[in-house]
């Protein structure tokens, strides 16, 4: 049984330089031809884990399109989700949450998800068991949380589709343990804009089309294929290659600048979030060539340390998981810049990686 993973479409959202009116339609563009392959290829089931609309307040017209293009595809059954972007308490709002005002209770929107091939499920109605020609597959919805732990027996594959902040990190996430992944065959993701794997079984797919500034490694937009008939299941990455990218980045060394230079900026918008003074004059240079493509945050600038710190920041920086790397680079290079004890913040820095290459040896 295969299935496409998709969430975070955010139609109506404004990216940075350019408008909501281009995003939307590139979204549609791309939407169409991803569906007309999974018609082509039996694909049984597509899934838009949460925030398919950027907000409670976007136009009717845009969610209308948004299903005709669905209403075009009578052999795919999707599964649509609401999602949100703040969770307390007692409270889920925020993009499209399932609110009193959601777009999903407008009547023109809740008179389209009553479509045979149309599955919303929401707090009212959290989960759902669909017939395909081969086998029954059932749906269950969490919203900041987990599903409701029971589960139709008769359902050969057993698919949740989450929208919150799940993952390792008891501090802000809730945690997918292994008795909820056994639970299900499949953990379809949504509400992180970027690519994440879980678990075997439980993935973000990251946003469908980029529209905001992230690091290198998270930029990038798509869906995911999920082949259930697999054993153990398949999950296959789709990115575009032809839609705009946003990077956040920081230009602390000569490889960072060399990175910036060999961008293809056709295709990409930068956004620097800090830099070094001494590569001050080689970033005006760029900006005048693609001033439409890069953009230096506030108080980006800071002052250089002398080499020897520079470099020991640089070796040290080797032992930092590469997903924080970016983060810590900068922590530092800014922690010189404003600590009250320099000096002091230096010696240490020595004296750490004089300790760290005298174990080494």
């Amino acid at each position: 049984m295969k299935l496409y993973h998709l969430s975070d479409l955010h139609l109506g959202v404004v990216p940075p330089k350019r408008s909501a009116e281009e995003h939307v339609s590139l979204i549609f563009t791309k939407l169409k031809k991803i569906l007309a392959e999974a018609q082509a290829n039996n694909v049984a089931v597509v899934l838009f884990a949460g925030d398919t609309f950027d907000s409670n307040a976007i136009s009717t017209k845009i969610a209308l399109e948004f299903f005709s293009i669905l209403s075009l595809f009578p052999e795919i059954h999707f599964v649509l989700i609401p999602g949100g972007g703040q969770n307390t308490e007692n409270e889920i709002s925020g993009h499209d949450a399932y609110t009193s005002d959601s777009i999903y209770r407008r009547p023109e929107v809740a008179a389209l998800l009553e479509r045979d091939n149309i599955h919303f499920l929401s707090p009212d109605r959290p989960s759902v068991i669909i017939q395909t020609p081969e086998q029954k597959i059932a749906f269950y919805a969490g919203f900041f949380g987990y599903p409701q732990p029971d589960l139709f027996p008769e359902a050969d594959y057993q698919i949740a589709i989450l929208h919150g902040a799940f993952g390792p990190n008891e501090k802000y996430e809730k945690p997918l343990k292994p008795d909820i992944l056994k639970r299900y065959h499949y953990l379809a993701l949504g509400h992180y804009h970027s690519y994440k794997k879980i678990g075997e079984n439980a993935f973000y797919s990251g946003a469908f089309v980029p529209f905001e500034f992230l690091a290198t490694a998270q930029a990038e937009g798509g869906f995911l294929k999920v082949d259930l008939s697999q054993t153990p299941l398949q999950v296959t990455k789709h990115s575009f290659d032809d839609v705009p990218s946003y990077l956040r980045l920081q230009i602390f060394s000569e490889d960072d600048l060399k990175k910036l230079e060999e961008l293809d900026f056709s295709k990409v918008y930068v956004r620097i979030d800090s830099y070094l003074e001494l590569f001050e004059n080689s970033l005006r240079k760029l900006c005048s060539s693609f001033e439409e493509r890069i953009s230096i945050s506030e108080g980006a600038k800071v002052f250089s340390p002398d080499d020897v710190i520079s470099q020991i920041i640089l070796e040290l920086l080797e032992d930092v998981s590469p997903e924080i790397q970016a983060e810590v680079k900068e922590f530092l290079f800014y922690g010189l810049m404003v600590s009250q004890q320099p000096q002091r913040l230096k010696e240490f820095l020595k004296e750490k990686f004089l300790q760290d290459l005298y174990e080494a040896y």
